[in-house]
């Protein structure tokens, strides 16, 4: 006999035992298991009380919370697999609280892109927050026990999906942070800011490169999708222009670039952007980027100016010879007064994507003009317009030179 209502007790034993069993079932075939723990109060243990958790940067409210607020939030169960560097698996019941959890508490502000993990000896790792998922926890213990805090400290970032390599130890605090902006100029209609962690959200494939003995991978896209995700207004752009944080520029022939299909754009593991051609790093920390018709003057001027086909057909132009063919152009210093000697400036530089650049002196521009002219030194089934740097006075010794930027010094 039993009270309506209410099962037996051999039939509640029953129902207890297939729950475990489908438990058991999905841990075997590699499922994720996720136990939320009782309501009950978890008291930390004396020897982590002073223990602390800062969740601070771009955040409505900040946290500094002891480590008992980080176990009253909510712990869950789950099981997690560790790779070593040399591939050496371990995989652990662990306990902690969901990141997304505390990052809602302190209710990230849209800006924020990255949270950088910060441990108590000083390591930071940088977490793409689009990556943060209901697997990424801060784990408090190890197969039921306390985290050994010489060795993983009170807090240790452990994520079921992501690398062991953002298992951070000993984490202290999770700063919010912008990931790098990349500037944006020449043919493109991007409206937008657009930031590596855009592209890492917006990635479609793994680029891959060699760092020194190291081998690298980062979420990104082939530069032709990423010229499509700007909105290039032209296909056939004289050069993709790359600068990095030392100002440095590198020219990449536009039509070469998109087509061959090895050139790539990445966020990388520290939220910075890379170039990557052909399974190599051409720029790193990239900060700006240009889909450039023409070329640019800068250095020593009064202003940095772009100068574009009509632009150059609209200066004064004088004749020359090429190959024994006639042409015709602006001369140099003409071009270069457009944007203005600077003080003091005693030469120009002109660069190719390709070539050291050609050293001119200020008092020899007018002995050169800028030719436009098809595909002069590539051959190719494709023709390219191309700018060249025509000597006047052929005893210069020069025969042509491509041009890609001027710079004033």
């Amino acid at each position: 006999m039993h009270i309506a209502g209410k099962a037996p007790r051999n039939t509640l034993m029953t129902l207890t035992a297939i729950v475990v069993a489908i438990a058991v079932v999905l841990s075997s075939a590699g499922c994720l298991v996720e136990v939320e723990k009782p309501s009950t109060k978890v008291n930390v243990p004396d020897d982590r009380r002073d223990a602390r958790l800062v969740v601070d940067g771009l955040v409505d409210t900040p946290l500094n919370w002891t480590l008992q607020q980080v176990v009253d939030a909510g712990l869950v169960d789950f099981r997690a697999t560790f790779v070593n560097s040399v591939g050496t698996t371990v995989t652990s019941n662990f306990t902690g609280v969901r990141m997304q959890t505390l990052l809602t508490d302190a209710g990230v502000i849209a800006t924020g892109e990255i949270v950088e993990a910060e441990a108590s000896d000083g390591y930071r790792s940088v977490i793409f927050l689009s990556d943060i998922s209901n697997t990424t926890f801060i784990a408090l213990k190890e197969e039921g026990k306390w985290n050994n805090l010489s060795d993983m400290g009170a807090m240790r970032i452990v994520d079921t999906h992501m690398s062991s390599v953002y298992w951070v130890k000993k984490t202290i605090a999770l700063h919010l942070k912008p990931s790098a902006r990349l500037d944006l100029y020449g043919h493109i209609t991007f409206n937008g800011s657009f930031t590596a962690g855009l592209l890492h959200r917006s990635g479609t494939t793994d680029v891959k490169w060699k760092e020194g003995t190291k081998n690298r991978t980062a979420r990104g896209m082939s530069l032709a999708d990423s010229l499509s995700l700007l909105e290039t207004s032209t296909w056939e752009p004289w050069y993709i222009e790359l600068i990095g944080p030392d100002a440095k520029r590198t020219m990449l022939n536009g039509h070469d670039a998109i087509i061959g299909g090895k050139d790539f754009l990445a966020a990388d593991s520290k939220g910075n952007f890379v170039y990557v051609r052909d399974g190599r790093v051409l720029v790193s920390g990239l900060t700006r980027l240009g889909v450039v018709e023409g070329f640019n003057i800068y250095g020593n001027v009064t202003t940095e100016t772009n100068l574009t086909e009509t632009d150059l057909d609209a200066l004064t132009q004088v004749n020359g010879t090429f190959k024994d063919q006639p042409v015709k152009g602006p001369t140099l210093r003409l071009v270069v007064d457009r944007a203005g000697l600077g003080p003091g400036a005693t030469m120009v530089q002109v660069g190719s994507e390709s070539k050291e650049p050609q050293n001119i002196s200020i008092d020899n521009l007018s002995r050169y003009i800028i030719v436009r002219i098809m595909n002069p030194y590539v051959d190719s089934l494709y023709p390219v317009i191309n700018l060249i740097l025509v000597p006047l006075n052929q005893t210069t010794g020069i025969e042509y030179f491509p041009v890609a930027w001027v710079k004033v010094i």
